[in-house]
Parts: structure tokens; sequence; C-alpha cells
């Protein structure tokens, strides 16, 4: 289920727990996977606090996301465990995972669709009125395995560094009025929208990224 509105303390490391960040990002604005073609949010407008932790067996993302600005923003943080043409049911734990000049990025955002099938791959979205927040806690297994939405436009992205020494965590996110969701369906019980991975919704598309941080030895 997609945390939505909502702020809370970010959760306590576990024990044992080796901690790679903690961090608070006010507009970082990182490059989506297609050249903006209309207005984005401005990145001063959006803030990302994020506490990564990793354990022998997972990575764990405790992230808050904070739209100071006046207009509302999508965050496209509603990724299914399977990229579908469908709807599918949100995985909270499910990342896609790149890497570029040697650091990994953990992301939950959209990506341009360039003709692979018929039909562009689906994600939702958490909306954001000026002043609202969401947060949540994300875990990511380990080893990392690489994943985009379309492996062979992405390849060069998909694949990883061995070992990977450095990783960051990213949100899309997009002004509500740059987008078109996808009509819902009324028998549909999840009330975010659906917004497909595309040229159109990933040029509107801001990526907000924690700064890098080096994998515990």
């Amino acid at each position: 289920m997609l945390s939505s509105r909502s702020f809370r303390p970010l959760s306590s490391i576990a024990p044992g727990a080796a901690v790679l960040l903690v961090l608070a990002l006010a507009g970082c604005g990182g490059v989506s996977s297609a050249a903006p073609k209309g207005p984005t949010p401005n990145a001063r407008d959006m803030r990302l606090s994020a506490r990564i932790s990793a354990s022998a067996k997972a990575i764990t993302i405790d992230y808050t996301l904070m739209n100071d600005g006046a207009d509302m923003v999508v965050a496209f943080t509603g990724i299914p465990a399977k990229d579908s043409v469908a709807v599918a049911k949100v995985d909270p734990n499910a990342v896609y995972v790149t890497a570029e000049d040697g650091v990994v990025q953990l992301s939950k955002q959209v990506f341009a669709h360039e003709g692979e099938g018929p039909d562009p791959f689906l994600v939702r979205g958490v909306a954001l009125v000026g002043g609202e927040s969401m947060t949540e806690k994300v875990t990511v297994p380990l080893p990392l395995v690489s994943r985009t939405p379309y492996p062979a436009s992405d390849s060069a992205k998909a694949t990883l560094p061995s070992p990977v020494k450095s990783l960051r965590f990213c949100v899309g996110v997009a002004l509500q009025n740059q987008l078109n969701p996808r009509q819902p369906d009324p028998s549909d019980s999840d009330t975010h929208l659906a917004y497909s991975h595309d040229s159109g919704t990933a040029g509107a598309q801001l990526l907000v990224c924690s700064p890098t941080a080096a994998m515990p030895s």
C-alpha cells in the first residue's frame, strides 16, 4: 500500500545494521531518463530525507519526501513487483536498480518508452499538494539485481558494478498539471492513479536524489 499525505519520524535502525546514510536533501534534481519536454517541479521545492542501512541480507531505506512548493506534484512511488501494461498491485519494496559511472541507483520513477512492445508499462503515483509529505520504508534484498521497465533501451544502465561500492536513492516527481493519468477503473480498490512509463511522462519528471553513499565494507 502506498503511503500518502502523512509524516512520521523515520524508523530507527535495527540493531546490528550498518548505517550508510542519514542525510537530508533539499532540492537535488537528478536527470530523468528523457530530456524534460515541459515544466518540471522546482528542485528547491522538493525535499528528500533518507535513512539507508544495510544488513547481510538487505538494504533498508526509510525516506520522507516533502513538497515545499505551492503546486501539486505526483511522486511515482507505486512500482509493481513485475512491470505490466495493466494496473498491477503495488509492491512497496519494489525499486528500479540501475548503475551509472560506478554508482548504483535505487529509484522509484518513470522511464521513457522507446517502442518496446505495443503499450507502455504503468506505475502508480502519490499526489502531494504544497506543504504535504509522504513517508515510506523500502527493503531491497541483497545481492542487488538490475531492473528497468525497458531493459533493451536501458542496457547501458543495466550492468551493475561488482562489488557495489556506492549507491543513492531517488524518487521521480512531476507537476500534476503536466500529466495524463490512466482513467481509473471503478472496481479498483487503490485510489492512487496510474501513469505510463513513456517519453511524455519521463519528460515532465524531476529526479530527487540522496547524495551518494558508500556501501559498508
